[in-house]
């Protein structure tokens, strides 16, 4: 499997394959972010490794523009780690932010992570059907009645995982399991924050909650209006 690093720092290219230490992964590297779109169109990737410091583009208008591309996990590893910028960093479409020097046991964690999420997508190619609702996990592209769904990484993921088990619920741990490869800790209202921001793109009853258990998307839905 492939991973992109974007950073115009060469100590992280040469330090960051041996602190993960996955014979699997064959690493590229570029100092830009406009050398990193060029590559993420030339190549598919299972991971972008990305500064939010960069020449050129700027960490920001990169990942802007390759979550107009894309669907790729991205993890944000940066000397900048202020509240602020991780916030802005995931909300503009980043599943993980880490700050610099990253410890190598969470980073270890969260690209294992990010790759068990894309192997998810990978080890199912039909596309997926609800309704007008169509996904397809080869090219990461949601349609609603031929219309385009612009989703972040972790929503499509999760879009997955509830259409791979339409009538079925998804719990929180199936969520924390697919995220970060354990169960969910008590604490943790991740899931009700994607599945919000799910329904406010696809409309509140595409997705059902089925309380004390998880969430549901039924086989058969009236559609509703977008929540705001």
């Amino acid at each position: 499997m492939r991973v992109l690093i974007v950073d115009p720092d060469p100590d992280t290219s040469a330090t960051l394959p041996a602190l993960v230490a996955n014979n699997a992964i064959n690493w590229t590297s570029v100092a830009d972010g406009t050398a990193g779109l060029e590559a993420t169109r030339a190549g598919r990737f299972a991971l972008v490794v990305m500064e939010v410091v960069l020449p050129g583009i700027g960490g920001p208008g990169f990942l802007t523009q390759l979550r107009r591309e894309s669907a790729v996990p991205v993890l944000i590893l940066s000397s900048r780690a202020e509240q602020l910028d991780r916030a802005v960093g995931l909300e503009m479409g980043a599943d993980a932010y880490l700050a610099k020097p990253a410890d190598p046991k969470e980073l270890r964690a969260q690209v294992g992570a990010l790759l068990r999420r894309q192997y998810h997508r990978t080890s199912w190619r039909a596309p997926l059907a609800v309704g007008g609702l169509k996904l397809y996990p080869g090219s990461y592209r949601v349609t609603d009645d031929d219309q385009l769904v612009n989703l972040t990484s972790l929503e499509f993921d999760l879009l997955l995982l509830l259409m791979r088990n339409v009538g079925n619920p998804v719990t929180r741990d199936d969520f924390a399991e697919l995220t970060h490869g354990r169960r969910a800790a008590s604490h943790e209202r991740a899931l009700d924050t994607h599945v919000r921001n799910l329904r406010r793109k696809l409309g509140r009853d595409r997705i059902r909650t089925k309380h004390g258990v998880g969430y549901v998307f039924p086989r058969t839905v009236r559609k509703a209006a977008a929540n705001p």
